[in-house]
């Protein structure tokens, strides 16, 4: 039997979950949970760098924390 994916997000109010409880009464549609602790942490250590995992960043003097803090700085 051929199946077709989407993801539909629903908040946990009162409009999301009797949607939820109507799609679930479907016979043709499965509905999977997300796992609670679905992020998943990387396996480096403060003071690696990139180049030390890929040789594309092998002339990268960036470490995973400045990364990070560019990424994560806000805008004003």
């Amino acid at each position: 039997m051929k199946t077709e994916t989407a993801i539909v997000r629903i908040k946990k109010d009162k409009k999301g979950l009797a949607l939820l409880a109507f799609l679930s009464t479907l016979g043709f549609v499965e509905i999977e949970q997300p796992a609670e602790n679905a992020f998943v942490a990387g396996k480096f250590k403060p003071g690696e760098k990139p180049s030390d995992f890929a040789g594309i960043w092998a002339n990268d003097e960036r470490t995973a924390e400045s990364i990070r803090e560019q990424a994560w700085a806000r805008k004003n």
